[in-house]
């Protein structure tokens, strides 16, 4: 009979596609892809764990057909966390009353087989799904017994065929004998003094011959007994000969279960094929089509793999084609100029723009002008500042446009509409160019200055004031005076003959009767350019 599936992509009609050895893809209701394992209890479906004497490994297919909870019952792929439905058992497709799997391995139920005894519909995750063992599961012991009885029957027929010969060799043995007799009597007829032993020699081998003629008919009846009986035993397991009455490699007889004969292993193979292409039809070209197929499990795809495009803002695993990421970038872009529809283009464009912090701007930036009198820390621009009296000469009673002296204006004062700046100040005539006051006793040590660097120690009461800017000119003026000694001593400071010089000034320290001595403070200080 011709096997009833469901196909899994079509429904019904073709073929079934070559079936995964892990998930089971592409198998029939009618039989699954064959089980390692069978479980013969109630099991906790996660984690690698022992089942029926076995301990699984990651992608075993497993059996579960013990659970307390009956609609967790169906094929399962072991993994060291929670264990997924196969892809054969996990939908209401997959599945109908009488469905088979074979358990491969297992301390207990390896070889057994079991179908599905839940009546139609089945819903999978709602109803209950129970399995049970098939006869087909007793086929080993049945085929087993079965050849015994072969085996026996052939020793009856042999035995029969022998007791028939033994028969037959006696009923020989007889009719010589009774030959012999005949002869014997024969000669005693002729031989008067051996006639009386010649009668006993008769008689005797007379009851001879019946004895064996008996024995011949009880071997006889034996024989046919026994080979009714053999043709009876042979009879009852299915064993009969070819019309030509051989055994040969072609041979059409029916024997029993195990033993595969040339009509059934052509019924077989095309019940196998089920009407399969040519092109599949063998294991060598269903492996050089598998070869070109792509694992689940990472794919690595050639060529130019296409897939359905999903709806826009889709975010799952599912595959993204072009079309999607093409239609996810531009919602991005929103119809942005082509100058700026690349992160390359923006971050040229941000390289080119001022930070909010502190920029340093370039070129000749511009900014709103703020209305007249606004005093906040809005920048004003060119515009304001001549709008509120930037544009005229400040006076002493309105602010105005401010410009700075040279040095030599700074010097001799002639223009009053300019002012001096920090660095200009000092040019001014009336401001001192150095001064310095310095400990002259012992260590000469320098206590404060301006524009003095150093104090050279030349003896007793003599100095050298070091600048540190030199003069212009040695045309300096020189003031200072020098600090009384304790006890009432008076120091007078005077500058030596041809003491001054652009980088400094020599000087002493005298008492009243103008002898050099040291002073304990000298005061020296320096006007001129």
């Amino acid at each position: 009979m011709a096997t009833t599936y469901v196909d899994q992509i079509s429904g019904s009609g073709s073929p079934p596609v070559p079936v995964d050895p892990v998930t089971g893809a592409g198998e029939t209701v009618a039989y699954k892809a064959p089980c390692r394992l069978a479980t013969t209890g109630n099991i906790t479906l996660s984690g690698l764990q022992t089942v029926d004497g076995e301990t699984t490994v990651a992608n075993d297919r497993v059996l579960v057909k013990a659970q307390t909870d009956e609609t967790h019952n169906g094929i399962w792929i072991a993994q060291a966390g929670s264990w997924f439905r196969a892809r054969d058992f996990d939908q209401n497709r997959d599945i109908t009353k009488g469905t088979r799997v074979t358990v491969i391995e297992g301390s207990t139920l390896a070889g057994k087989e079991y179908q599905i005894t839940t009546s139609n519909p089945i819903a999978l995750g709602t109803d209950d799904i129970t399995f049970a063992e098939t006869l087909s599961s007793n086929a080993g012991s049945s085929a087993a017994a079965a050849e015994a009885a072969r085996d026996d029957a052939v020793v009856a027929k042999d035995a029969a065929v022998s007791a028939a010969g033994t028969a037959t060799s006696a009923a020989g043995a007889a009719s010589s004998s009774a030959g012999n007799a005949a002869t014997s009597e024969s000669n005693a007829s002729s031989s008067a003094g051996t006639a009386t032993a010649a009668a006993g020699t008769a008689t005797a081998a007379a009851g001879a011959a019946s004895t064996s003629a008996g024995n011949a008919a009880t071997s006889e009846t034996n024989a046919a007994n026994s080979a009714i009986a053999a043709a009876a035993s042979a009879a009852s397991i299915g064993f009969t000969k070819d019309s030509d009455g051989t055994m040969a490699a072609n041979s059409n007889a029916v024997v029993p279960s195990q033993a595969a004969v040339v009509t059934f292993v052509a019924a077989a193979v095309a019940g196998l094929r089920n009407g399969v292409s040519s092109a599949f039809d063998t294991l060598a070209e269903i492996a050089t089509e598998l070869g070109l197929k792509a694992p689940l499990n990472s794919p690595a795809l050639t060529g130019n793999p296409t897939a359905p495009t999903q709806t826009a803002g889709n975010n799952t695993t599912r595959i993204a084609t072009t079309a999607f990421v093409t239609t996810a970038i531009n919602a991005v872009l929103n119809g942005v100029s082509s100058a700026f529809d690349t992160l390359a283009e923006i971050a040229t464009e941000l390289g080119l723009k001022a930070p909010l912090n502190s920029p340093a701007l370039t070129g000749t930036p511009t900014a709103p002008t703020a209305s007249g009198g606004t005093n906040t820390t809005q920048i004003a621009t060119t515009a304001f500042v001549l709008a509120n009296g930037g544009g005229s000469a400040a006076t002493t009673s309105a602010a105005g446009i401010v410009e700075l002296a040279t040095n030599a204006e700074v010097a001799t004062g002639t223009d009053t509409g300019r002012v001096p700046s920090v660095a200009s100040i000092g040019a001014h005539q009336g401001m001192a160019k150095a001064w310095v006051a310095f400990n002259g006793e012992g260590t000469v040590a320098i206590q404060d200055s301006y524009n003095v660097s150093s104090i050279t120690d030349n003896g007793t009461g003599l100095y050298t004031v070091n600048f540190d800017n030199a003069m212009a000119n040695a045309n300096y003026a020189v003031a200072g005076t020098s600090e009384a000694v304790s006890g009432g001593g008076r120091r007078w400071m005077n500058v030596r003959n041809a003491g001054r010089a652009t980088g400094s000034v020599a000087i002493s320290a005298t008492t009243a009767n103008t002898a050099e001595a040291d002073a304990p403070g000298v005061f020296v200080i320096i006007y001129g350019d």
